[in-house]
């Protein structure tokens, strides 16, 4: 087997004379709510006799831990992973699937993959060719956009006319979570300020934006989730829209 390195970031980078890691994809992020299933596929294109294909979990900090080994057209062997938890599927040399059944956020629940039993999902074939991993997080974010007061919109002593809103994503797990917020579709960096990292409460995280602008159009945008959200409050009188959306990242 080749040698593996730790690095700073979660995944493992393996390197030997075997490696190909570019010819090895599997699905790279998923954000599910709980009493969801999270199939994660992997395929290659290597040439030879690769048949053998792994699944491996790996926590945050933490090295490789061995879920399921297949072959095509074979039962998959789970080791002491439950399979009430976990199916995995493969029929073909070149792919394959693995599935948690169910996910849930609390601890104790038979059958379901607890929030934060995974940062990280890899698979591998034969030889040790690993692909990029899959991020899974378990929790997608509840996301609040707060208007600008009403003390804020009875204003009129200044010009500018300048509003607050505040975008607060909550309940998420894990951290991976970037705020950005746009003028009229156009990504802008002035008059915000966001937490320097998601605050974490024991079993969730959450963060906060703040955006004081004088535009009558502002747009929130959490680049996460696969589907579009969007929250238009109706404000007291600052004709002011408010759109938000959470987006896979690219």
């Amino acid at each position: 087997l080749p040698l593996c390195n730790q690095r700073t970031s979660d995944l493992l980078h393996c390197k030997g004379s075997l490696i190909w890691t570019q010819s090895v994809t599997q699905t790279p992020s998923l954000l599910l709510n709980s009493g969801h299933y999270a199939q994660m596929d992997c395929r290659h294109n290597l040439h030879g006799s690769y048949y053998h294909m792994y699944w491996f979990q790996q926590l945050p900090g933490q090295g490789l831990r061995l879920i399921v080994h297949m072959l095509p057209y074979k039962p998959p062997d789970f080791g002491n992973f439950s399979q009430d938890k976990y199916s995995a599927s493969k029929t073909v040399s070149e792919s394959g699937s693995f599935t948690v059944i169910t996910l849930c956020a609390q601890k104790g629940s038979r059958g379901c993959m607890i929030a934060g039993d995974y940062s990280t999902v890899h698979c591998a074939g034969f030889q040790a060719v690993f692909g990029g991993g899959t991020k899974l997080t378990v929790l997608g974010p509840t996301v609040t956009v707060f208007e600008p007061s009403e003390k804020e919109c009875q204003n009129g002593k200044t010009k500018e006319n300048n509003k607050t809103l505040l975008c607060v994503a909550s309940d998420f797990y894990p951290d991976h979570v970037s705020v950005s917020w746009q003028i009229n579709g156009v990504d802008i960096k002035d008059g915000i300020a966001t937490d320097h990292r998601a605050k974490y409460n024991g079993s969730h995280y959450r963060i906060t934006s703040r955006l004081r602008s004088a535009e009558k159009l502002w747009r929130c945008r959490l680049p996460l989730h696969r589907n579009l959200r969007t929250c238009a409050p109706t404000p007291r009188n600052c004709s002011a829209a408010v759109m938000v959306s959470t987006e896979a990242p690219a």
